[in-house]
């Protein structure tokens, strides 16, 4: 029978992870004594959760992963019309975590767990794009590695305006939503 986690273990590796991927994300420098402070553990605590910096990195990216994971196993397992637009609405408020994982990658990716679930996640988008192009959501001439990349460069955008507070959650969906889907021409087409 499993052990039962103590509930201060759990609420102070929530804090670890919440306030690593804030100080990772702005400073992908930042060490394990602001990840300490900015989480409100002690450095003992912290070493007990995450006995290096390298290790603390790749849990937290792991954890990423596994959220963003969840997040999107609704979309994927219903494969429903819309998948293009309910897969922004599930990523973009998750903009936080990407930002970890872009700004700490150079560490992360040396985990091969890590660096396999990278690749699967990418497969993941892959197979989003050729399921959004065989249900005529976006043109079936267009590669999918060409829409995957435009897919991630549509979500950055999102992202950079949520962080910046230039636009809502809600609407970084819309405008993601209809620039990919749409284009950015006018609608008359001039």
């Amino acid at each position: 029978m499993p052990m039962k986690r103590d509930q201060r273990v759990i609420q102070s590796e929530a804090a670890i992870i919440e306030a690593g991927v804030r100080a990772l994300s702005k400073n992908p420098s930042a060490g394990m004594s602001e990840v300490a402070q900015a989480s409100g553990v002690g450095r003992t605590t912290l070493y007990r959760h995450y006995p290096s910096r390298e290790a603390l990195i790749q849990g937290i990216a792991l954890r990423c992963l596994d959220e963003i994971d969840a997040a999107l196993q609704p979309v994927f397992a219903s494969r429903q019309r819309a998948a293009i637009a309910t897969t922004f609405e599930v990523l973009i408020p998750l903009a936080d975590r990407y930002r970890f994982l872009s700004a700490t990658w150079s560490d992360a990716e040396a985990n091969p767990v890590v660096r396999q679930r990278m690749q699967e996640s990418r497969g993941d988008t892959l197979a989003l794009m050729e399921y959004a192009k065989n249900q005529g959501e976006v043109a079936a001439d267009l590669p999918s590695e060409w829409l995957a990349e435009m897919f991630d460069m549509t979500l950055y955008a999102a992202w950079s305006l949520l962080e910046r507070g230039a636009t809502t959650s809600e609407e970084a969906v819309r405008l993601a939503t209809r620039s990919f889907l749409y284009g950015c021409g006018s609608e008359s087409g001039t």
